[in-house]
């Protein structure tokens, strides 16, 4: 996968912006789904930044297009989450919706159709991307402005391409949970859960998700 110089620069800077920060992710030997916690952009914001090799990131929609950008930028976060005055708020988001797109298109990620007719897209490009080798990067927290340690509802939906990977290679596909420690600041890398094709689907399906969920609620590590 190729990212974009937009995306590179930034990252440049907030490696400057974050001294000390280390990943111990060693690089992936095939096609692996990375899973973090959201945490208010935390996760995005350390994991992107810091990890030693690409991802493609999944993102939700919105995110691409500076119209719909701007929208959710306008419409929610800073006046409904923040409680700015809506002409502050829409002043705002369109500063940051043509940033925040720009940047979104340049890291390479994938769009998330979620409750859209087009979610089917979503998986026909994660699915196309991983048989090419590459790996996908998931945060999956209902609630992703949540910095609680506990882990709460997480969605599932990506957990699907388990089943449908192992249908295209017939290969078990891998999921990694990373952990964030800010205290040590380092981004580390829990006990990978492979999908066994071979298994009844909703066995799998729970036994994989309840192994990430407990390694995501984590909020220390030995490792």
């Amino acid at each position: 996968m190729r990212q974009g110089g937009f995306f590179k620069t930034v990252r440049f800077l907030n490696r400057l912006l974050h001294p000390g920060w280390q990943a111990e992710v060693p690089p992936p030997s095939g096609a692996r789904v990375y899973i973090c916690r959201h945490k208010n952009m935390q996760g995005p914001l350390m994991t992107l930044t810091f990890l030693p090799f690409p991802v493609r990131t999944w993102v939700y929609y919105v995110f691409f297009d500076r119209k719909t950008c701007y929208r959710q930028y306008a419409d929610y976060t800073f006046s409904k989450r923040y409680h700015m005055p809506m002409p502050v708020a829409r002043t705002l988001a369109w500063v940051v919706s043509g940033l925040v797109s720009a940047l979104t298109r340049s890291t390479g990620a994938i769009a998330v159709h979620r409750g859209t007719v087009r979610i089917h897209e979503t998986f026909r490009e994660s699915l196309d991307a991983l048989k090419a080798g590459d790996s996908l990067l998931v945060f999956p927290d209902v609630d992703y402005t949540s910095e609680d340690d506990a882990m709460g509802a997480m969605y599932e939906g990506f957990l699907l391409l388990g089943r449908s990977y192992g249908r295209a290679t017939g290969k078990g596909l891998t999921f990694i949970p990373l952990h964030i420690d800010e205290h040590t600041r380092r981004i580390v890398q829990l006990t990978p859960v492979t999908y066994n094709p071979a298994a009844k689907p909703a066995d799998e399906k729970a036994r994989v998700r309840e192994a990430l969920h407990t390694q995501l609620a984590q909020t220390t590590t030995d490792n």
